[in-house]
């Protein structure tokens, strides 16, 4: 089942990126979406970072996705801190997750378990609850199935209409 996994961002040089408030993972290719991971900065404190999650359809259709997020800001002790939401995505705009939580979490204070060895660790534990395509890009020529071809090799017979099929 690809619908339950967890996207695991790993930042070195942990103070240094979070004190910019402006960073994304690399693509996780999950779910069939392309999840990014990343911070940008707080319009309401410039102290502050809100986490955020982007996803993608690699496809480029119009789509949308209904998801259960547990983001986990894992400690150096193997404790974590959680924030359970559900969010819906859709045509790769950005969901921000926990606002005004990096800043004054870890950058603020770096003495306080988060960062060990220079490194912070976030994960985002998903289960996909929906998704669906809203408008595919690819179309399907009707004409290849109703006119008469190699593939059409049986005649179902319905009342008054007669449907070519494969059988």
């Amino acid at each position: 089942d690809n619908s339950n996994f967890v996207l695991r961002w790993e930042i070195d040089n942990a103070a240094e990126t979070l004190a910019s408030r402006n960073a994304d993972s690399k693509v996780f290719n999950e779910g069939g979406f392309e999840w990014i991971a990343g911070f940008r900065p707080s319009a309401a404190d410039v102290n502050d970072a809100h986490l955020i999650l982007t996803c993608n359809n690699p496809r480029g259709e119009k789509w949308r996705c209904e998801a259960d997020v547990d983001f986990v800001y894992c400690k150096t002790d193997g404790s974590s801190v959680r924030y359970v939401s559900r969010l819906s995505f859709s045509d790769g705009e950005r969901v921000y997750t926990r606002p005004n939580s990096i800043g004054t979490t870890i950058v603020a204070n770096p003495d306080n378990g988060y960062i060990t060895n220079g490194k912070v660790i976030f994960e985002f534990h998903i289960n996909i609850i929906s998704s669906e395509c809203i408008e595919p890009t690819s179309t399907f020529d009707l004409t290849k199935i109703c006119s008469p071809n190699e593939l059409i090799n049986v005649y179902l017979v319905i009342g008054d209409k007669k449907l070519r099929v494969s059988k």
